[in-house]
């Protein structure tokens, strides 16, 4: 399974709040984790409704909203409503944790429960088989910065064989420096809260950190793939990797899509000069993506594909190759076919979490944001290390 890692936004600069979740998602992180706190149950404050609501609205990512307020049951419907997918909350925060667990059942929520560490796993042993998600914090709750409890090995053994029984996703929050995320993730932690000890420093970008996190945890995404044969052709989807995904549409309905022009640059001038023919197939149809690859001198289109894996057999007879020389990059689910014949599987840093898992390289760029000129110059690296 692969890792996921969760910044927590109250660690972020909230002085460009939309800028910052671009810039986090196209650096390849899984979730964001938004820590709500109400000076009671914890002696601090942090993100508030709003906050968390406009958070929702702008991340394409799935939120988990870590609950430290007291009587939690009182406040779920107050928190669903903003927008978040999975809620996490302590279960001595109230008398009938359960319930709350319910609740936000009711809501269309996943439910999480968090364990501090002067929690044991017995007190909530019961609780485990009513989640889809178990947080072991590694500091006590409620400021960032805390050095992680080296005591807790046990606890967190014990939890990793659990989770096999009663699977839920075990996470660790706070404390969650490179060397924890290194040891804890080899051992059978499946997610990490990332704070100011792991992630968040000065002068170092998302997307370098996020890389080295991921080679770190063992879960790093090559850009070559074993044995894999020299790539011939390279297939790209269009909504959503050469585009951001969007549809524009004016008031007399035209429709208009952004393209990047590095993208553009990679497919007309690189992969030819390298022998690759560039393929561009969708499951729409738009004069517009003809216009584009006109422009782009590609006389490979296919739109309107319902099923993008018959048309790659199809390209891979016509080209008298393999379709393990043929490399794909698609972003969402109808791809997910194409992608699992293919030699060199591909997505942008927001294609959906499915495609994310059956890829052998995940771009650090988002669609319609340089993704492709990246897998490009990927796919030609790869090509020039292959002994034919």
């Amino acid at each position: 399974m692969r890792i996921k890692f969760c910044p927590s936004i109250m660690c972020m600069k909230m002085d460009d709040l939309k800028g910052q979740i671009l810039k986090l998602e196209a650096a390849g992180i899984d979730r964001f984790h938004l820590d709500v706190m109400d000076g009671v149950f914890v002696p601090n404050f942090a993100l508030g409704y709003e906050d968390v609501k406009s958070i929702c609205r702008l991340s394409s990512k799935p939120t988990e909203l870590h609950l430290m307020q007291s009587k939690t049951s009182d406040y779920i419907d107050f928190w669903a409503d903003a927008g978040v997918d999975i809620i996490f909350v302590h279960p001595e925060a109230d008398y009938h944790p359960a319930l709350t667990i319910q609740k936000i059942r009711r809501r269309g929520v996943k439910p999480g429960i968090v364990i501090n560490p002067g929690m044991s796993v017995d007190n909530v042993f019961e609780l485990l088989r009513m989640v889809n998600y178990v947080i072991v914090m590694g500091v006590n709750p409620g400021f960032a910065g805390q050095i992680f409890f080296s005591s807790l090995g046990s606890k967190i053994q014990r939890l990793i064989e659990l989770k096999k029984e009663f699977d839920f996703e075990l996470e660790l929050d706070g404390g969650c420096s490179t060397d924890i995320i290194k040891e804890y993730s080899r051992q059978g932690v499946d997610s990490f809260v990332l704070g100011n000890n792991g992630f968040f420093k000065e002068n170092t970008s998302y997307s370098d950190t996020m890389k080295r996190l991921r080679v770190l945890s063992g879960d790093a995404v090559s850009s070559t793939v074993p044995n894999q044969p020299k790539i011939k052709i390279l297939i790209t989807d269009c909504d959503g990797t050469l585009t951001d995904g969007k549809i524009y549409m004016g008031e007399n309905c035209e429709i208009m899509k952004a393209f990047n022009i590095k993208d553009g640059y990679a497919l007309h001038e690189m992969l030819p000069a390298h022998e690759i023919t560039p393929v561009i197939v969708t499951g729409r149809n738009s004069e517009i993506v003809i216009t584009r690859a006109k422009e782009l001198g590609i006389g490979e289109v296919y739109q309107g594909v319902s099923n993008k894996q018959k048309l790659i057999v199809e390209l891979a007879q016509k080209y008298n190759c393999n379709t393990k020389e043929i490399a794909y990059i698609g972003d969402d689910m109808n791809d997910l076919g194409a992608l699992s014949i293919c030699g060199f599987k591909s997505c942008p840093a927001d294609a959906v979490n499915e495609v994310r898992d059956a890829c052998d390289y995940i771009s650090p760029f988002s669609g319609g944001a340089g993704a492709v000129r990246d897998i490009c110059e990927k796919v030609i690296k790869n090509n020039k290390t292959i002994l034919i």
